[in-house]
């Protein structure tokens, strides 16, 4: 048997930025996402339809799920960077 002990900190005060932030998010367009990339919904890339069943560093699918999220952030407004890592 073993424990974790973790020790958390959370901010009480009151933050109008983080209000405003949370009042731009659509629940459902969040949970959407969530579902598209946990493989739950289908998602195009490049013309294709596939199901983001895992995001593993090694499986084909991650560079399927690295084009899926580019094209979300592109669409979000933002200009992705690509980062190479070596295996």
């Amino acid at each position: 048997m073993f424990s974790i002990s973790i020790n958390a900190y959370s901010q009480v005060a009151y933050s109008t930025f983080v209000e405003t932030i949370m009042k731009q998010v659509d629940s459902m367009n969040l949970i959407t996402l969530v579902k598209q990339l946990s493989g739950e919904i289908l998602v195009e890339v490049e013309g294709q339809t596939y199901s983001i069943i895992t995001r593993y560093f090694s499986d084909s699918l991650n560079l399927i799920a690295q084009k899926f999220i580019e094209k979300k952030f592109r669409e979000f407004g933002y200009e992705p960077e690509l980062q190479n890592f070596p295996e």
